[in-house]
Order: C-alpha cells, then sequence, then structure tokens
C-alpha cells in the first residue's frame, strides 16, 4: 500500500518552450520505496503555465508558477515548477574533452543549456547528438558507441543552438 509519494525535483524553474523530467517515487506501508513515474497520473495545476504528460515530461508554456502533481492509489505528492521568460543562449556537452573509446565501448554524454538569466537546466534527453562519421562512432539517445578505429567529432544541437565540436 501506498503511504506517500515524492515528486522530484521537488522545486525547480525552466525556462518556457523547454521541458523537465520529473520522477515520482512511491513509499510503500512495509518502508520500501517504488519508482512510480510511469504508472503515477500526473497534472499541473495551472496548465496554461506548464503542461505535464504521462511520463512526467513538463513543458513551460508561459512565464509564472504552477503546482505539479503525480497520483498513484489515491495517494499525491507534489512539486513546484517556475517558468521563466529565459531563453537558451549556450549549450555545453561533457565529456567536454578528447576521450578515447574502444570499439564496443559506450560513453554517455550529457548536455546543459544556459539561459539568458544565466540560469543551466539539463537538456540531456532533448538535444540531437551528432557523430561527424557514423562509421566511427553511433548515437543512441546521449550513448555513444565505438564502431571503429578512427578520429570523430560530437556535437549537440538545441533549437538551432550548437555545442562546440569535441
Amino acid at each position: 500500500v501506498i503511504v506517500s509519494i515524492e515528486v522530484i525535483p521537488a522545486q525547480e524553474s525552466i525556462a518556457k518552450g523547454t521541458t523537465l523530467e520529473y520522477t515520482a517515487i512511491a513509499t510503500l506501508s512495509n518502508g520500501t520505496q517504488r519508482n512510480i513515474t510511469s504508472s503515477a497520473s500526473w497534472s499541473s495545476s495551472k496548465p496554461d503555465i506548464a503542461t505535464i504528460i504521462d511520463g512526467g515530461l513538463a513543458t513551460g508554456v508561459m512565464e509564472g508558477e504552477t503546482e505539479i502533481t503525480a497520483t498513484e492509489s489515491g495517494v499525491t505528492g507534489t512539486a513546484q515548477l517556475t517558468v521563466t521568460g529565459a531563453k537558451a543562449k549556450a549549450l555545453t556537452i561533457t565529456p567536454s574533452n578528447s576521450q578515447k573509446l574502444g570499439i564496443g565501448a559506450e560513453l554517455a554524454f550529457e548536455a546543459e543549456l544556459t539561459l539568458t538569466d544565466n540560469t543551466t537546466q539539463v537538456v540531456t534527453t532533448q538535444v540531437s547528438w551528432i557523430s561527424s562519421d557514423l562509421n566511427l562512432l553511433s548515437f543512441t539517445d546521449n550513448m555513444a558507441k565505438g564502431i571503429a578505429k578512427g578520429t570523430v567529432m560530437v556535437h549537440a544541437t538545441y533549437e538551432g543552438i550548437k555545442t562546440n565540436e569535441v
């Protein structure tokens, strides 16, 4: 039996037009915890400020504040979301230096967006990952996989903003 739900992150700000992935963790009566992100019902108290879809993906619609709720078995958990008018200004990826990757080995990349108000947002799952030579290195989401020997450049793009190649 679910006794409480924690919505993570509990308080966050995003720019209008960007997204944020939420996680819902249920605490059960026996003290164990379970990730219910995909099975919970999600809602926004002000869908004109931010919308949220099943699976916990929120999108900033206009500036303001809203409460994000995850519900399962009649139990709710909430989080506060602020949508700002900041715009994307720079995109960086990690790792940002040269890497050696063996054939068949994988390496996870992350992307962070810097906004005009100098806040940052992790946008790893929202960017397009690009390899300069798909015969040497391929991407599945943010996971790069070495295919053959050689040198390859990697970058990411987000709404027309491109990172430096690494």
